[in-house]
């Protein structure tokens, strides 16, 4: 297995298991968040604080992995989302495709495309 994806799987690992600071660890500091929805570019700070609120108000959020591939500095996941919680507290199963670049061991770019 790449590299590569491992460092995307286990930053997963750590996501699903609530482990914010090995989660956030996976992640270089400058590293930039963009959502096809919006047109910002989001920081690390700004993301990891959405992330923080989603575990409290989503206890059982779960990603599982659809599908991974390696492409260069690249990795493609197919996301599938459980326990999400909305804001009227429904449980919704959002996927994404989730482009990560790596650099120096570390995810340096995150590229979330829900669907």
């Amino acid at each position: 297995m790449p590299e590569k994806i491992k460092i995307v799987l286990e930053s997963l690992i750590a996501y699903n298991s609530r482990e914010f600071l090995r989660f956030k660890s996976y992640y270089d500091d400058a590293c930039t968040f963009r959502y096809a929805s919006h047109d910002k570019v989001l920081t690390m700070e700004e993301v990891f604080t959405f992330y923080e609120s989603s575990f409290e108000s989503s206890p059982n959020a779960h990603c599982d992995v659809v599908n991974i591939t390696c492409a260069g500095e690249y990795v493609s996941v197919h996301e599938r989302f459980t326990g999400i919680l909305d804001s009227n507290g429904k449980e919704t199963t959002p996927e994404t495709i989730a482009v990560y670049k790596i650099h120096n061991q570390k995810i340096i770019e995150l590229r979330h495309h829900f669907t």
